[in-house]
């Protein structure tokens, strides 16, 4: 069990299901591990947004003459990318 019950916590249940919560009752009861959450590194994550909102979205398909649809690659504006 985790030195700090009242802690969240990743949590193994006895069916094999791996999910966050708290732990409770006795080992082998409906739980069978715990690990603690792992940290996250806010800043990282404001990298990695902000390069992911500069990259377009490519969109498109073109069914042509022939019976074969043929993609067409467009360029548009990500919604989510800051307007000057």
């Amino acid at each position: 069990m985790p030195p700090n019950r009242g802690a969240k916590v990743q949590l193994l249940t006895v069916g094999g299901i791996s999910t966050t919560g708290q732990w409770y009752g006795e080992l082998g009861q409906y739980l069978l591990a715990w690990a603690p959450l792992l940290e996250r590194d806010k800043a990282r994550e404001a990298v990695i947004l902000a390069a992911r909102r500069s990259v377009p979205i490519f969109v498109g398909m073109d069914f042509g003459g022939d019976d074969a649809a043929v993609v067409t690659v467009t360029a548009i504006q990500d919604w989510r990318a800051p307007r000057d």
